[in-house]
């Protein structure tokens, strides 16, 4: 069965016990583990008594579960630690890398950052070095570019080590839709892949894009704009979390609730917090406990 096709199951609490509830709230994967995440890749991580592993969506373990921490699965490969250091597994828990690196992130297009004796470096997705250990801090690549710090500078490099070149900057995020945000000359903008700036650096805060539409902050308000840098929902709220799903959380005041594409509410702000949907289901905090609403607003499930 393909990777790509989503999991329609949610993680949720029973008691001290978590498993898996589908859209109407059942259990359809009883609690029994000490700590579970959202599936990705139709893999999901649990912590269970000999430490963490990978379940399938029949709640079967794949690989063991003897593991300090895992990642979630992206592109089909999952990074794990067992104590010694990280390593690579396959959906079917076979090791790719073996586990002596520091410190790895995702993988993008074969390649990802690894950390060895302190720095960091390009590694291909067989374990490879493409550049050598070098940078004092790295993320995932995303687009073909991973964003490095060295010394006093910020930016990206591609997967031979190429730097991006754009102004000094003070503060950069990732790429996404082949945008990036990036802090410069005292406020926020957008670059794109080339280093060209899309957006000039204008907002007091930003949040990355996603389906064509990035939040940003506007004199202690938040709206969207598109990626042209066109303002599509006006600067009113005064949070907002990205787009997913064609639907994004919003708050007024102290309250969350979620608005579509076109700014117009679908779900009242009724939430003391509201993350981001995930398919059909979003978790909410209400009095400080998590909750599982659908798309509807109504409630689903609540520990």
């Amino acid at each position: 069965m393909s990777s790509a096709q989503p999991v329609h199951l949610w993680p949720a609490r029973q008691r001290s016990k978590w498993g898996y509830i589908d859209q109407n709230g059942n259990f359809f994967i009883s609690p029994r583990w000490q700590m579970a995440e959202r599936f990705c890749e139709r893999r999901a991580a649990v912590l269970t008594e000999t430490g963490w592993g990978h379940i399938h969506p029949g709640g079967g373990l794949v690989g063991k579960a003897c593991y300090e921490d895992v990642s979630p699965f992206c592109q089909g490969l999952a990074n794990v630690n067992q104590g010694h250091g990280w390593g690579v597994v396959d959906p079917m828990g076979a090791s790719i890398i073996d586990n002596r690196f520091e410190g790895l992130t995702a993988v993008d297009q074969g390649w990802l950052m690894a950390r060895s004796a302190g720095r960091w470096g390009v590694l291909c997705a067989q374990g490879q070095w493409l550049v050598e250990a070098q940078f004092d801090d790295a993320w995932a690549p995303k687009d073909g570019w991973a964003r490095v710090e060295k010394k006093q500078w910020i930016g990206w490099i591609n997967r031979r080590g190429d730097r991006l070149k754009t102004p000094e900057l003070d503060q950069a995020d990732d790429f996404h839709q082949g945008l990036c945000a990036a802090l410069w000359d005292g406020a926020w903008g957008f670059f794109d892949a080339k280093g060209q700036v899309v957006v000039p650096a204008q907002f007091a805060g930003v949040r990355r894009f996603s389906e064509d539409l990035a939040g940003v902050e506007i004199d202690g308000k938040w709206g969207f704009i598109n990626t042209t840098g066109q303002m599509s929902i006006p600067a009113q709220f005064d949070g907002v979390t990205e787009f997913q799903g064609g639907v994004a959380g919003a708050q007024i005041k102290t309250k969350w609730g979620y608005i579509n594409a076109a700014g117009r509410w679908l779900i009242e702000p009724l939430f003391d917090e509201a993350l981001a949907f995930e398919g059909l289901l979003a978790r909410v905090h209400i009095n400080a406990q998590d909750t599982w609403i659908n798309r509807q607003g109504e409630l689903v499930y609540s520990e």
